[in-house]
């Protein structure tokens, strides 16, 4: 996505593995990063202070809360104004667009992966912040009203083959993505029931080819497209279940 946005996965990756000197000095470097490229609105763009973007803003957020920082707590101060101010703004995006995350000017994500593809992202994000601990009630129904409104919207996007923006060379990963919203917002009460989840599992599978042993069939074709849109299905199959099916093993 942008350069610098590949220390996003550091704090994850570092989950379950054995932690090094080495490992720990990476870290901080991405975090160092990442504080540097905010916005001063709190949000963060496809470089370092760029214009404010969606799926930017909440990726980086994710990534200084993988440490169990969050916007009210947390072990590094610094880490902890930087989500503040991103849940800020992206919750300050949700009001005036009444939980339209995907509304006002296209980006270039959006290009990429689908015009949805904010609410997608915001979905997951807000999930986690309506379950910190310390938030008044009143924060905790306003993010319920928008996360309702985001997830209809998700789910009225969907493809009638269970799938999201065939139209774009992302379709897998934002079908994922859409999916994983969905996921993150039946996790807090939000009904989700109009979702093809069967058809969505149907067309995952369908995107095998037994040739390339890779999840590629809509987009890809062997390219490092063809990684990302695997370890995305991958992801959403083991979720559901299907960790068993052809191509997950």
């Amino acid at each position: 996505m942008i350069e610098g946005m590949r220390f996003l996965l550091f704090p994850l990756l570092l989950v379950g593995s054995e932690v090094t000197e080495q490992s720990e000095k990476a870290v901080a470097k991405g975090k160092k990063w990442i504080l540097r490229a905010q916005n001063r609105d709190g949000s963060w763009g496809l470089d370092a202070q760029t214009q404010g973007d969606v799926t930017c803003t909440v990726l980086a957020c994710l990534a200084l809360m993988a440490d169990g920082s969050t916007s009210r707590e947390g072990a590094d101060p610094e880490i902890v104004a930087a989500v503040r101010r991103g849940v800020e703004w992206v919750v300050g995006r949700a009001r005036v667009m009444r939980g339209n995350l995907a509304g006002g000017a296209t980006t270039l994500i959006q290009n990429k992966l689908g015009h949805t593809v904010h609410t997608f992202f915001g979905t997951v994000f807000l999930t986690q912040i309506h379950g910190m601990h310390g938030i008044d009630r009143q924060t905790v129904e306003e993010f319920h009203d928008h996360l309702a409104v985001m997830a209809e919207r998700i789910v009225k996007s969907q493809e009638s083959d269970g799938s999201w923006h065939k139209d774009t060379f992302g379709s897998l990963k934002a079908t994922c993505m859409a999916w994983l919203g969905l996921r993150a917002a039946a996790s807090v009460g939000i009904d989700v029931e109009g979702a093809a989840v069967d058809k969505t599992l149907r067309f995952l599978k369908s995107q095998y080819d037994p040739n390339t042993k890779m999840f590629d069939r809509q987009t890809g074709h062997g390219s490092y497209q063809t990684i990302y849109a695997t370890a995305s299905c991958l992801r959403v199959l083991y979720a559901m279940g299907e960790g068993s099916s052809q191509g997950a093993q």
